[in-house]
């Protein structure tokens, strides 16, 4: 009985592990569903059987920047409890109890560190049987790429979902904007796979091809603009990597740029999409934080009187954010403003909204206000305002930790998509290179979906990095 149960734990872990992909789809509450099932009974497992290991770098790194956060919202529960602040949201929580609820948040998001250690000692016991999980995967993707492509064309998909609008292709997604995402974060994995699994035949060649440009079709057409140059980023690095393959990857990249050529000179929707995407970088780029804020407003309007009242700068508030991009500069300038208002441990997870609505009248009166939303939109400039200094040079000896890894074990040393292992190792790798990369606009580092991603990505790097075999 004790075997039977011993087996009957074991595989449902690996159940729950598989569904991952599935949990995306489903939504956040499924998400987190999934991934507190998999460390209890991963748990359960591994106490009964009592599994040794041994922590490795990346673990502790992780294990003190998880730490810190905590500290990071104790730290300004403590400091400013008792302060009084202006309330610029009515229907929101007040400050203090926005204080509160982010340390709970603070201690509830340690289940991505557990999650990731649970997944470890399992692994490196060689107790996971990752091959399902990127069936999955594999599975999912492939049938949302044809269903976004169904769609484009017949208005609808195989399950007889419409866009939201046009050009809006999310297939089975619905009216949620996400599969360009979906896609570009889970291509690698399913594109190695699929070629791992076909790596006998001798039409190997031809499936990897045809992966590369299947998934990039779905995401160019999916509406989703910044998960294509994301996807091309992938491609490249998978050309860094790969010993035996360029010419297949290359084909691949030729003929997807092709294709994207044609769709945005004959179809309006891409045009219109990617056209907006291209200027809002241009405008990035010829107009950074670093220009000061008169010649911004020089360039938006050059008969405008100096210096600036509060009331005329509103007026230029629009011409401003769109000499500036989609907004995100004036989002990046608001994060540094708020990280300089507590620039050694940050304001703690979450509280970037609050924070900069406290500074936003100040800066407004000075003539140069911030733009405030629920975080900056970018992995970086959130961990600099919510953890500070010491943050961010954790976050920093964790990247460089990752690049170490990826220059040590992956670089041009990636020969044959027969071994399972390096197939999991190398992909997941390249997808959490993208994933915090470092110069891309992003959701909140904190949310449940991104943190997933990133966590998930992290767990197969490590996890199959000191896994024998699979």
């Amino acid at each position: 009985m004790n075997l039977i149960n011993k087996i009957s734990i074991l595989h449902l872990t690996n159940l729950i592990l598989s569904l991952i992909p599935l949990a995306f789809i489903l939504g956040n509450p499924a998400i987190n569903i999934n991934f507190i099932a998999f460390i209890i009974l991963g748990s359960i497992y591994i106490i009964k059987n009592k599994i040794n290991f041994k922590y490795n770098t990346t673990i502790l790194i992780l294990a003190s920047l998880f730490l810190f956060i905590i500290f990071s919202s104790l730290f300004n529960l403590i400091t400013k409890y008792e302060k009084d602040f202006i309330i610029i949201v009515p229907d929101a929580l007040s400050y203090h109890e926005d204080l509160i609820k982010y340390l709970y948040k603070s201690f509830i998001f340690t289940r991505f560190f557990f999650f990731i250690l649970i997944f470890f000692i399992l692994a490196s016991n060689n107790l996971l049987n990752l091959k399902y999980l990127l069936i999955t995967i594999s599975i999912l993707t492939l049938i949302l790429s044809f269903d976004v492509i169904f769609q484009n064309i017949f208005e609808y998909d195989i399950f007889g979902i419409k866009p939201s609008a046009p050009g809006d292709n999310s297939g089975f997604f619905g009216s949620e904007l996400v599969a360009g995402g979906y896609l570009q974060r889970f291509s690698m994995p399913a594109i190695f796979f699929l070629t791992y699994y076909f790596h006998d035949k001798k039409y190997s060649s031809l499936i990897l091809v045809t992966s590369i440009i299947l998934i990039g079709t779905a995401i160019i057409l999916s509406g989703n603009r910044m998960p294509l140059p994301l996807y091309f980023l992938s491609l490249l690095l998978f050309l860094t990597i790969s010993k035996n393959f360029n010419k297949e990857i290359i084909l691949g990249i030729i003929i997807l740029i092709i294709i994207f050529s044609t769709l945005f000179k004959y179809n309006q929707e891409t045009k219109v999409r990617y056209g907006s995407f291209y200027g809002a970088t241009k405008r990035l780029y010829n107009y950074t934080a670093v220009q000061t804020n008169n010649i911004i407003i020089e360039k938006t309007n050059k008969n405008y009187i100096l210096p600036l009242t509060p009331s005329s700068r509103t007026e230029q508030l629009d011409k401003i954010f769109y000499m500036k991009g989609s907004g995100h500069l004036e989002l990046f300038r608001a994060a540094f403003y708020t990280f300089k208002e507590n620039y050694l441990f940050g304001h703690g997870m979450k509280n970037f909204h609050n924070e900069c609505r406290q500074i936003q009248i100040k800066y407004k009166i000075k003539g140069t206000p911030i733009d405030c939303n629920s975080h900056p939109h970018n992995f970086f400039f959130e961990v600099l305002t919510s953890l500070g200094i010491i943050g961010i040079i954790m976050y920093f000896i964790f990247i460089t930790n990752i690049f170490y890894i990826y220059l040590k074990k992956s670089l041009g040393k990636f020969e044959k998509f027969n071994n399972l292992k390096f197939v999991i190792f190398n992909s997941s790798l390249i997808s959490l290179l993208i994933e915090i990369f470092p110069i891309r606009s992003s959701g909140s580092i904190f949310s449940t979906s991104n943190s997933s991603y990133v966590f998930l990505f992290i767990a197969l790097v490590i996890g199959t990095m000191y896994k024998k075999k699979l």
